[in-house]
């Protein structure tokens, strides 16, 4: 396998690892969201629904510029939406890598007790600590949405809990992969996201 396909392989699947924790994070946001809105304090930024005077108008008919303009709008809108969509993996991806490794970083001198250690130790020990801060930041929400009362008005316990284990085992698995991915193809742990 060439060298420059070893960590772009490894690093699509860090990306969707973190783009599924990514929706389990949201996913367990928006189980407490309800509750969240409820609460006292949100009600001070609440205002009593006003009933809107309905407006009568004539549909008028649009001129050829008019007609170039909306279409025009339209096409950018498309290209713009094609564009967030290829970016958001890569864009998650950089951000949870930055994320992971600032965590391992600041995590590292804690648990070697501020020793001097070898060079090839300290690298073993960094991507071991880095594939824990990962899969701690699966294993959160999880955790929250096991332990907390997650029963809102639509959504039952079982489905949310279901959803949360499913978005966990996806990012698990695909974190997982990466971690033996990059220690099979010897592939150096600042290379991957």
């Amino acid at each position: 396998m060439p060298q420059t396909l070893k960590p772009l392989l490894l690093n699509t699947l860090g990306a969707l690892g973190y783009l599924f924790c990514l929706l389990q994070w949201l996913w367990t946001v928006a189980l407490f969201l309800p509750l969240i809105l409820k609460s006292d304090f949100m009600k001070q930024f609440t205002h009593p629904p006003v009933a809107p005077t309905p407006v009568v108008s004539q549909p008028a008919d649009m001129s050829p510029i008019g007609l170039v303009f909306v279409a025009a709008v339209a096409v950018v809108m498309i290209l713009l939406t094609i564009y967030i969509v290829v970016k958001i993996p890569a864009v998650v991806g950089k951000t949870g890598s930055k994320l992971t490794h600032k965590a391992t970083a600041v995590a590292f001198p804690v648990v070697t007790q501020h020793k001097k250690l070898p060079k090839k130790r300290r690298l073993q020990l960094t991507a071991r600590l880095l594939l824990m801060t990962k899969l701690s930041f699966c294993l959160v929400p999880l955790g929250v949405l096991c332990l907390a009362n997650t029963q809102t008005g639509d959504v039952t316990r079982d489905i949310a809990l279901v959803i949360g284990a499913v978005t966990a085992l996806f990012s698990l698995t695909l974190f997982g992969l990466q971690a033996v991915g990059a220690r099979l193809l010897h592939v150096d742990y600042k290379q991957v996201w």
